[in-house]
């Protein structure tokens, strides 16, 4: 039987996950770990190992691997939904309070109204104005206050080394910038009791660009599960308003005339059900979504989709939650809205006020 476990990671070597790269400067894009590469760095390692097995994931998919993001200062961060801001100023005068909630947020949150006039502020407590910015997309961690963190990066350069003369070539300088060393991470994996035993023999895996340069080793651990994610849920959904915030890219497929298109929305299977009533959302941006060809030189083109990124956030409405509507959700909180959840992709967390 499948079961969610923690996946810890430590990097060890500097981490850079991009498809981007300037001239001669590879930089990492991403302030956390996607599903999708972690998985792919998880099967690549036993594959390696020579678990021939587990090219069956290939076609058809058990292991789902949950985004991972970095534990900063003991605490887990999370992607900022569009209703978390900052004061510049405030943050420059060195007040404690420059983040907060908008207005209109917690007072939808707590009574269920909206007033779209202050749902996104243009000015602090303090009557600052011009310098408020939604924190949207952005790492926060949320303890007793909400701080806005980020993730170290170290910058090395490296030069590239002739195959015929074993010496280094000239204009061949590189720069890599990636996530530092003795970086935590934080992963939920579901998968069965057979392949987690696999995983608990890897020690390290390796993630991202540059392996064959010694970067992205990173320490792996496995931890049991622990978290009651349906009483959360059962004492959220009591309010009458169910909120969702995304913590990795999201969308659903859906046929259109011209062919195959996708929604930047959750295709969540609960929402047919008559318990709700009305639903909306508020998204940090867009994000592509590629899939990839087995074929050599790519002779297939590559499915390309694009959804709501990271931090995207989607309220309902709902009424007569009972508690096998609380077990669904659970267990979709937990590995994700199929098929895509297997990829990384489609993954959200039930939220109170971030």
């Amino acid at each position: 039987m499948a079961k969610p476990y923690y996946l810890n990671l430590r990097t060890k070597s500097p981490l850079i996950i991009t498809s981007k790269q300037l001239g001669k400067i590879l930089f990492n894009e991403f302030n956390y770990i996607p599903g999708y590469t972690l998985r792919g760095a998880i099967i690549a390692e036993l594959y390696r190992r020579g678990n021939m097995n587990i090219l069956s994931e290939t076609y058809n998919p058990t292991l789902i691997v949950k985004p991972a993001y970095p534990i900063i200062d003991g605490n887990l961060a999370e992607p900022a939904h569009p209703f978390i801001f900052k004061c510049k100023l405030c943050k420059s005068l060195g007040e404690s309070n420059y983040i907060f909630l908008s207005e209109g947020y917690i007072t939808f949150v707590e009574k269920g109204i909206v007033d779209p006039r202050k749902m996104f502020p243009t000015s602090c407590s303090k009557g600052h104005k011009g310098t408020i910015k939604s924190l949207s997309g952005s790492l926060i961690v949320a303890d007793k206050s909400i701080k806005e963190v980020k993730i170290d990066n170290v910058s090395l350069d490296a030069v590239g080394i002739s195959k015929k003369t074993k010496s280094s070539e000239i204009g061949m300088l590189y720069n890599y910038v990636g996530i530092a060393p003795e970086t935590r991470f934080r992963s939920v994996i579901i998968c069965e009791d057979d392949m987690i035993q696999e995983i608990r023999k890897l020690n390290e895996i390796h993630i991202g660009r540059g392996i064959s340069r010694g970067l992205g080793r990173v320490e792996i651990s496995i931890e049991e599960y622990k978290e009651s994610v349906e009483k959360r849920i059962s004492k959220l959904t009591s309010s009458g308003r169910l909120i969702i915030k995304a913590i990795s890219p999201v969308f659903k497929l859906c046929m259109k005339d011209n062919g195959l298109h996708s929604e930047f929305d959750l295709d969540l299977p609960f929402k047919k059900k008559e318990f709700i009533n009305n639903d909306s959302k508020v998204l940090t941006g867009i994000t592509k979504v590629s899939g990839f060809s087995f074929f050599k030189n790519n002779v297939l083109p590559k499915p390309l989709f694009f959804g709501a990124k990271e931090g995207s956030i989607f309220f309902y409405e709902v009424s007569n939650v009972n508690e096998q509507i609380v077990k669904d959700i659970a267990s979709y909180e937990i590995a994700g809205i199929p098929p895509f959840n297997y990829a990384g992709i489609n993954h959200f967390k039930v939220i109170e006020y971030v």
